[in-house]
């Protein structure tokens, strides 16, 4: 049997890397890609790519290409968050969450559609998160741009299914990843939301931390599960009670939703 060529980005750590370690020891061919090659090498191929550089993902694509003829499975994971006010984060900041998380995304599904067309198949799977539907106070521009994948996601599942190329889209919730420990965050002693945002944090640390998170490993199992699958379902909720919170959000009203997401955390 000819092994899945699978090729996921930002694999450097949390779940592209627990990924790219799942789909190796499913007998895949893996590819994940690091902005900087890493001085450990991993069971599955690291390739150098930065999704803000398109010139550096078609290069990419391109050589995973001319070395295995075909790329069976795409997942889009590379992303970053950034935590303060709106009012009070700089547009340069939300723009780069959006250039990684969005367009950089974009730019990949665009280098490797040609291949997958004239292949008349494969999977391409982005990795969204709860927050594109359950958005929470000072990660909007994180959610704002999960929202966009939600919509690019599904513009595509329809775009591309005659071609054979079947589109799945991950809504991770809280998952026990380095992201929240390194996502830059505004200080609340300088913010004219300082009591809000501190509480914020505090309530987002727990929620992080220890055994309250779904272990990585866990996920990248489940997800490496409907990868290979053959599903044609269009969006899959991972991780502890995801998909009760999603599916909360889709029968309550505003009202009672938004009062229950602010007193959860303390705003």
């Amino acid at each position: 049997m000819t092994k899945k060529v699978v090729f996921i980005t930002g694999a450097s750590r949390g779940i592209g890397r627990a990924l790219a370690e799942e789909m190796d020891r499913r007998g895949c061919k893996v590819y994940g890609t690091y902005r900087t090659l890493p001085d450990d090498v991993p069971c599955f191929e690291p390739v150098e790519m930065d999704v803000t550089d398109h010139e550096s993902v078609d290069r990419a694509i391109a050589s995973v290409l001319k070395k295995e003829g075909v790329l069976h499975i795409l997942v889009n994971n590379a992303g970053i968050n950034v935590c303060g006010p709106l009012e009070e984060t700089p547009i340069e900041e939300g723009r780069r969450v959006f250039e990684i998380n969005y367009f950089g995304l974009l730019k990949v599904v665009q280098a490797v559609l040609p291949s997958m067309r004239e292949n008349a198949g494969g999977v391409i799977a982005n990795v969204g998160s709860a927050a594109g539907k359950i958005t929470i106070p000072f990660q909007g521009h994180y959610c704002a741009s999960k929202h966009a994948v939600e919509a690019l996601t599904e513009a595509l599942w329809h775009e591309v299914k005659n071609f054979g190329i079947r589109v799945l889209l991950f809504e991770p919730g809280d998952v026990g990843t380095e992201i929240w420990r390194n996502t830059e965050k505004a200080a609340a002693q300088e913010s004219a939301y300082g009591g809000m945002l501190k509480r914020f944090v505090e309530v987002k640390d727990r929620e992080m931390a220890g055994g309250h998170a779904t272990q990585v490993e866990k996920v990248a199992a489940d997800m490496a599960d409907k990868l290979l699958s053959g599903t044609k379902k269009l969006r899959h909720p991972v991780a502890h009670n995801a998909g009760l919170f999603l599916f909360l959000r889709k029968i309550m009203p505003d009202s009672i939703f938004l009062h229950a997401v602010g007193k959860n955390y303390s705003v």
